[in-house]
Parts: structure tokens; sequence; C-alpha cells
């Protein structure tokens, strides 16, 4: 068989295909070929700066709307949740019951730690009677919950028999105004002694607990307990002499009743009578001793039978002034 030829034609201009690629022409000498590489290096980087710089401020403006679409994308699927942390609340607030009623006031948790939870837990919070002031933020871990408490002080009883407990308002407390009102608060378990029962007071009809109810006689009978309150904290903190009263006779305040006998009567648990007299700040109208005078006979006989008042005598009479006769003013 004939040995068949392969002829490389020319083209129609006369120039073989290897003409065409001047990089592969054997003629050429390294360094030009290295030149020619070079020189299109260099024009390829040009091309390509030239390119990508105009696009890299919307490059990266695209890239951040992506990572950010990433994320918030993480955080739907994988939400966190934090527990409900009241801080700072008062010891007689850490009850079952108490923190039963902020917990169901709040909502059920645990919550979702994200944007609106925080006012959503405060709109909540800020309608129980409990709490005032109320303001709430979120962190990596927990729901933090700051707030003032309306502390109860007293118990008081409708003409029903239902319980309430009955205290006073701070002075920063929005709900504050007017004297001698009083704040009505749900009976529930709290964290701390035995609370005094007012009795006698004229009004009867107890208003629902978060209302205000204005009622002198009430009011009295708390602003000496509070009065009872700050000699303890002073003076016996351990053994509070307000842990041995049962009630707070409020009967004849203002002499409603009998002008000589005596306006308020504190009733101890063994049944022993002490003699207040007139209601804080009128002792010099009915021309008994004055409050400090009344505080400091109470305090030292305390003192002198070991702290307590228990068993000792039927009645302890305060209003007969020690330090002089005084006068109305």
């Amino acid at each position: 068989m004939a040995k068949r030829k392969l002829k490389l034609r020319k083209s129609g201009n006369g120039k073989s295909w290897r003409e065409w690629f001047s990089w592969a022409k054997r003629s050429q000498t390294r360094s030009s070929r290295a030149e020619q590489k070079e020189q299109l290096g260099r024009r390829i980087k040009i091309a390509a700066l030239s390119i990508f710089l105009p696009l890299l401020p919307a490059g990266l403006v695209a890239g951040f709307f992506y990572l950010e679409k990433y994320v918030h994308t993480q955080q739907t699927v994988e939400p966190k949740y934090g527990s409900l942390v009241f801080v700072d609340a008062p010891s007689w607030a850490h009850s079952e019951a108490m923190k039963k009623k902020l917990a169901d006031a709040a909502g059920d948790g645990p919550f979702e730690l994200k944007e609106g939870t925080a006012k959503t837990v405060a709109e909540r919070l800020a309608k129980l009677p409990w709490l005032y002031a109320v303001q709430v933020r979120t962190t990596g871990q927990n729901v933090l919950v700051y707030a003032k408490y309306r502390q109860p002080q007293a118990i008081i009883k409708s003409s029903k028999g239902q319980i309430y407990y009955a205290g006073l308002l701070d002075s920063k407390d929005p709900l504050a105004g007017q004297d001698n009102t009083v704040i009505v608060l749900e009976h529930i378990e709290v964290e701390k002694p035995p609370m005094p029962e007012i009795t006698g007071f004229a009004d009867k009809n107890v208003p629902s607990p978060g209302k205000l109810w204005l009622a002198s006689d009430v009011s009295a009978a708390l602003r000496l307990l509070a009065a009872l309150k700050e000699m303890d904290d002073k003076i016996c903190p351990q053994k509070p002499l307000r842990e041995e009263i049962a009630a707070i006779d409020a009967g004849n305040y203002g002499g409603r009743k009998s002008a000589s006998a005596p306006h308020i009567i504190l009733n101890l648990k063994d049944g022993t009578q002490v003699l207040w007299g007139a209601e804080c700040g009128r002792a010099r109208e009915v021309l008994e001793a004055p409050e400090m005078e009344k505080l400091t006979l109470l305090y030292t006989f305390y003192q002198e039978h070991k702290y307590t008042l228990l068993g000792l005598v039927k009645v302890i009479e305060l209003r007969q002034p020690q330090m002089g006769i005084p006068r109305p003013q």
C-alpha cells in the first residue's frame, strides 16, 4: 500500500497554521518570548484591576447583606431562651406564692431573648399592684427585672370576712398623693414574720386589691407600725418588738367613742394591752406624752425584760407624760 503523506496546506492568504501563533515560532528567542509573556501578564492584571476595583464597593455591600441574612437565619432557626430574674427583690417577696404571682403576671417562661421581649414583660408586670417603676432588659442569658415593691404591713378584714393586706405608699410611688391613703393588696404568703391585724376601723367596705383606700384610722395604725419598725431596726433587729403584737385596735381613733379612752391600743399575743393613745403627731393636742417619749418608755421596758413584753403585766400605760406636762400646740 502506498504511504499517504500528510501535507500542511497553506491557507487562502498564504500563511500556514503555525504562523497564526507567533509564540510557537521556532525562530523567536527565549528572551523575546519571556518579554512577551511578561507584557501579556501586565495587560491581564491591568484589565482585571480595571474591572474589579469599580465592583469592590458593591461586592462589600452584597457580602455584608448576605452575612447579615445568614446570621438572622441562624438566629431564627436556633432562638435563645432565658429565665426571669428579679434584681434586688426584697426578702419578704421571696416566698413561693409571691414568685408564682410574679411569674404568672410576666407570662410563661422561658423567655425568648429577642427584641420586644423586655417591653412585653414590662407591660405585663406594670399591671401588677405589687410593683411600680418597672424596668426590664434582656441579656445574653436572662430577662432582668428592676422594680419597686409595695410592701404589705398589716392584715385587714372586710365586713364579709375577706382577708387583705394594707400598706402605706412610698412618697416616690406614682399612686402617692392624698394623706391617709392606703393601698390594698391581695393576701398571699410572704416571707416575713406574721403581721398584726388592724381592727376597729370604721369603713368595712374594703376596696379590691390594687385600689386606693382613704381610711384615716387604718393609715394611723400603719404609721404607728412604721415608727415601731424604725425603733426595731435601731435597737433590736434580731428580735423585733412588733413580732409580739397580735392586733392594733383603732376603734376609738380620734376619740370617736370616748374622749378619755385610749385612741389606739396595741394588743399583744398573750392578751397584754399597750395603751398607746393618740395617733402619731397629735399627742400634744390631747395632753399626752409625745411619741418619742412613748417609744423610749416602751423599748426601755422591753430591753429590761430581756426583749419581751409577754407574761409581765396586763396593761402598759404610755399616755402619761414622764417629763413634764405637755402643752397643746
